[in-house]
């Protein structure tokens, strides 16, 4: 657990660096097809999801015949306004391996993010690749966690996103992101291991055509 230190590292490396000039790319993905429920109860027919004792509903579910994708957030929350998010992605249509994903994630990261160090580490299974990273934008810092795992020809990924707001303010800025550094520190074994025991949802992919 000591390699995810870098990560926590990377949120001060790339502070200043953003300030001048990042801009939000817009990487919540719009998928090809997709279906929105509601945030703020429960539907029989979608159960929530729980992730650290506290419940996540579903907010998106939409891709195409290779990946399919649903993200997760807390009552009243939605992907403009929330702290924290769960996602799910499965490869149905594509036969490809868990590590092949895992290296995709990181290429799009490290492209994006030339220099920030992120963690890849091999999980306690066979397939289980383990990946995370903190990355900075001019409002924003989120921190990112993702299992990969292989289900048959098809991986599946389960990913978790700690989302702070940043100040513009320089020295309120780099408090808010050592903030998220310590909460990262102190926060990431369990999140971890909560993301050991989540599975895909038996409605899944319920609405792919």
């Amino acid at each position: 657990m000591k390699k995810y230190i870098l990560t926590i590292l990377s949120i001060l490396i790339i502070a200043v660096a953003v300030i001048a000039g990042a801009q939000n790319s817009g990487d919540q993905t719009a998928v090809a097809s997709s279906q929105t429920a509601s945030t703020q109860e429960e539907d029989p027919l979608v159960p929530a999801i729980e992730f650290e004792g506290k419940k996540f509903y579903l907010g998106h579910s939409g891709g195409d015949a290779r990946e399919w994708l649903t993200q997760y957030f807390p009552s009243g929350a939605d992907l403009q306004s929330y702290n924290e998010m769960i996602s799910i992605r499965t490869y149905d249509g594509v036969s490809t391996t868990s590590r092949k994903v895992a290296s995709s994630i990181i290429s799009h990261f490290t492209k994006n993010n030339k220099g920030v160090p992120f963690d890849f580490l091999q999980g306690n299974r066979p397939g289980e690749w383990e990946v995370s990273y903190t990355e900075t934008k001019p409002t924003y810092a989120e921190f990112n966690l993702f299992r990969i795992i292989q289900n048959g020809k098809h991986p599946v990924v389960f990913q978790y996103t700690r989302r702070i707001n940043l100040p513009t303010e320089k020295e309120a800025r780099q408090q808010a992101l050592e903030a998220l550094g310590k909460e990262v520190e102190d926060n990431v074994g369990g999140w971890l291991d909560s993301l050991r025991v989540l599975r895909v949802p038996h409605f899944f992919r319920t609405s792919k055509k």
